[in-house]
């Protein structure tokens, strides 16, 4: 009985140790308004260099939370050590969804982990991507088009 219940601690200590936390910090220097969409995505081997088409994959977490033109920190927990990458946008006109203009520019905020350069249209998801194996923090900058 004494060794069961020794080996049921170990377990129980292995799962929580494993439990990590992603903290992360939105920049909203561009003072969006709306609703702030934020899709964490985890692969547990990493995501291919290949892999471009964010529509294919379903997000692991997802929040929806308010954005008044301030920055806002956004929390996950729980999460298992896994290779994880973020997507946000703000949804500016309450329509569930991200508007892009005909030539697929979003008209509203996004923002991307690792806060790529966004001139050759949306990141790879590889670029976006890092491994969660503790408590981390980071920052995501939102960023929008200037054109008119």
């Amino acid at each position: 009985m004494f060794k069961r219940s020794i080996i049921l601690l170990v377990a129980l200590f292995s799962a929580v140790s494993n439990a990590n936390s992603l903290s992360l910090e939105v920049e909203n220097d561009v003072a969006a308004l709306g609703t702030l969409h934020v899709q964490l995505f985890q692969s547990e081997l990493g995501f291919s260099q290949d892999s471009k088409d964010w529509q294919s994959l379903t997000p692991y977490q997802e929040q929806h939370i308010a954005i008044n033109g301030q920055n806002v920190s956004v929390d996950f927990n729980d999460l298992p050590t896994a290779w994880y990458a973020v997507r946000l946008y703000v949804d500016e006109n309450a329509n569930q969804k991200l508007d892009l203009s005909r030539a697929g520019i979003p008209k509203e905020a996004v923002g991307f982990s690792n806060n790529p350069m966004l001139f050759g249209g949306k990141p790879k998801i590889a670029k976006t991507s890092f491994k969660l194996s503790e408590n981390s923090k980071s920052q995501i900058k939102l960023m929008k088009d200037k054109r008119k």
